[in-house]
């Protein structure tokens, strides 16, 4: 091998002369053709000039040589990397760390690796590895608080991104991730300050607005919550100067009042970065056995399996299903303690713990199980990993409770509502097909408790109407306020009891007030324990349900506790909610048409005690009635639906 001209290309290669770098390798090759260090530094500039496929042809040959140059692996994982085949590289690593145990280079690219691949356990091990060998490395603590992060270990999270900003001050990224784990700790008023130092940075970028005006949702910020929708809308208008990474989290289109075109703007580009995301993944073979009508494997999957609504809801639906129909497999995206987790863990017939394994463990372990209905639980919501399904690792795959809005994605094939929620003449604007539940689509668990109203208990008076509500504070709107505050006027010894987070309290009372409403008729609520709750919500005469989006799991509890559900009817799903548990429970005369009429319900059930009363008897006998908490009754539709899906996706021969 020519030295000098080695010597001579790798100048012209530091100099940033790329193409001149890469003549002379190459002329070099023309006599040396299987030199492994020259064959390192052309793939190396290769790579630099975004010439991956050309980089990875070499550096593949590389790797099957005996010897080759020792910066070789780490090469050939960070090619990997950038191409999506994320085993391939996190092997090269492994391989590369076996000879150089100590080099935190490859331990923080191994990291890196992991928590692309969605095994965060494993990159935190190398990432920690990597921060104590290299502490002023911004990007090895980056990745270790996102490690961290995908954990839910919110604090640990934000110590390493704050240490990734002490050394690069300048990444609103960093400051982003910030404030998603102070908002998942409950420190709003964190998250906010984060958030406005991420926009001081990039203010051009859509996704620190929707957080901001997420934030604002919850504090009961109307004012800011509209100024970030608006400023939301004219960004979303051009989605084309957007960057590909720039993405809205769609769940926050199910209360946030954004225009049509918005909405469909932020699915579409998810659902592409989804794809974008999966495209160099390996996809698991899908192999389907037997008849139509055989016994059907039917999958679960969810970050929510615990004390979460969805698993209060589900928690005894696994038990229910008949066997004789289908089998159930459950695949936990977080790990979960507790009654709840306990009891989903114990009645599926098959249970995987998939926080700790990649995307493409969890969607090979689908598969491997042949499953053949996946329904996703969790769509787009918080622990979410929609890139699984995208995968396609089931024939068919079903989206159903978790969240109730379209996802105009390829890897749903059937959305599963009922016939309240989703009523005749109103599937425009849902890109999926619906398939309808008869009456309500909310199962229920027949160990939700039932209240014993204690007034002197709870603080509340007495012989005067008590309204309730206990909907998540970003549920509710100004129209709802000003609603509440007129039933307040015209019966004004009514007692008003809201649960509110504490940093939502102060911005609730000065819209109450600032608009008429008596301070002293207000009871600002906090979470109880589920009994107690059912207790307290007892205690109270009316539960005045949300409008943009209604109480699912909180309604339930509520008439379950013998709390009456007063409703409006809604132009979306989440906006019917209510109005599906009422109309199953055949309590129609608490669903109204308009803003008008919810009030002057809520007025004429304030004035007269013996309404309240009768509704509240009525109520027990309806609940009891109807089979709300039978739980067979839910796993019975849901059978029915899934073999529809299951026929009309694959009409497969009879064996």
């Amino acid at each position: 091998m020519n030295r000098l001209a080695l010597e001579q290309a790798q100048q012209l290669h530091a100099d940033g002369k790329l193409g001149e770098a890469e003549a002379g390798y190459r002329q070099i090759l023309d006599s040396a053709p299987d030199d492994p260090v020259v064959l390192h530094h052309l793939a190396t500039v290769l790579l630099q000039r975004d010439r991956k496929r050309e980089a990875m042809r070499i550096l593949t040959g590389l790797m099957a040589m005996p010897r080759t140059h020792p910066d070789t692996p780490a090469l050939f994982a960070l090619a990997c990397r950038d191409m999506g085949r994320y085993e391939e590289g996190i092997a090269a690593c492994e391989k590369a760390l076996r000879t150089n145990p100590g080099d935190a280079l490859t331990a923080l690219l191994i990291g890196n690796l992991y928590v692309l691949n969605g095994n965060y356990s494993s990159a935190e091990q190398f990432l920690r590895r990597a921060t104590s060998r290299t502490p002023r490395s911004a990007e090895a603590w980056a990745y270790l608080g996102m490690a961290l992060h995908r954990q839910g270990r919110w604090q640990e999270a934000i110590d390493a991104y704050r240490r990734s900003c002490s050394l690069k001050p300048d990444d609103h990224k960093m400051h982003f991730n910030i404030a998603l784990c102070a908002d998942s700790a409950g420190d709003l008023d964190a998250a906010c300050a984060a958030l406005n130092h991420a926009r001081r940075l990039a203010p051009h970028r859509a996704d620190i607005v929707s957080r901001l005006a997420n934030i604002h949702a919850v504090m009961c910020d109307f004012e800011n919550e509209q100024r970030c929708v608006s400023m939301l809308e004219d960004m979303l208008a051009s989605p084309e100067r957007l960057e590909p990474d720039d993405q809205i989290e769609p769940f926050l289109l199910t209360f946030l009042p954004l225009s049509r075109h918005a909405a469909d703007t932020v699915l579409h580009r998810k659902a592409q970065s989804t794809e974008d995301e999966v495209a160099p993944l390996a996809k698991p073979e899908v192999i389907v056995t037997g008849g139509r009508d055989r016994p059907l494997r039917v999958g679960y999957i969810s970050a929510d399996f615990g004390d979460h609504a969805v698993g209060s809801l589900i928690g005894r639906l696994f038990r229910a299903h008949d066997r004789a129909a289908i089998s159930v497999h459950a695949y936990s995206l977080k790990r979960h303690a507790g009654e709840i987790a306990a009891g989903l863990r114990r009645d599926a017939d098959a249970f995987v713990d998939c926080d700790a394994m990649s995307t493409t463990a969890v969607a090979a372990a689908i598969a491997g199980d042949r499953i053949d209905v996946l329904v996703d639980l969790a769509g787009y919501t918080l622990g979410a990993r929609p890139a699984i399904l995208a995968l396609r690792p089931a024939p068919v795959q079903i989206g159903y409770l978790g969240y109730l809005h379209g996802y105009a994605a390829g890897w749903i094939d059937a959305l599963i509502v009922d016939e309240y929620v989703c009523p005749p003449g109103s599937e425009s604007g849902y890109p999926e097909p619906l398939i309808r539940l008869p009456g309500t689509l909310f199962p229920a668990n027949p160990d939700l408790y039932s209240g014993t109203a204690d007034r002197a208990r709870f603080g509340l008076p007495e012989n005067v109407p008590v309204f309730a509500s206990f909907n998540n504070s970003y549920k509710l709107d100004p129209e709802l306020l000003l609603a509440w505050i007129e039933i307040h006027r015209r019966v004004p010894d009514a007692h008003f009891l809201v649960y509110l987070p504490d940093a939502a309290k102060s911005n609730f009372v000065e819209f109450w007030t600032g608009h008429g409403g008596r301070e002293d008729r207000l009871i600002l609520a906090s979470k109880l324990s589920s009994p107690e709750h059912a207790d307290r919500a007892a205690s109270c005469d009316l539960f005045l349900d949300a409008f943009r989006y209604q109480a699912g799991a909180t309604g339930v509890a509520a008439v379950a506790a013998g709390l009456p559900l007063l409703t409006r009817e809604g132009s979306t799903l989440v906006s019917r909610l209510g109005v599906s548990i009422n109309r199953f429970l055949g309590q129609d005369d608490l669903v109204c048409t308009d803003t008008g009429a919810y009030v002057e319900r809520a007025v004429e059930i304030g004035h007269d005690s013996g309404i309240r009363q009768s509704l509240k008897s009525g109520l027990l006998q309806a609940v009891a009635a109807s089979g709300l908490l039978d739980p067979r009754r839910t796993a019975e539709s849901i059978e029915v639906a899934i073999r529809h899906a299951w026929n009309e996706k694959l009409p497969l021969p009879e064996s």
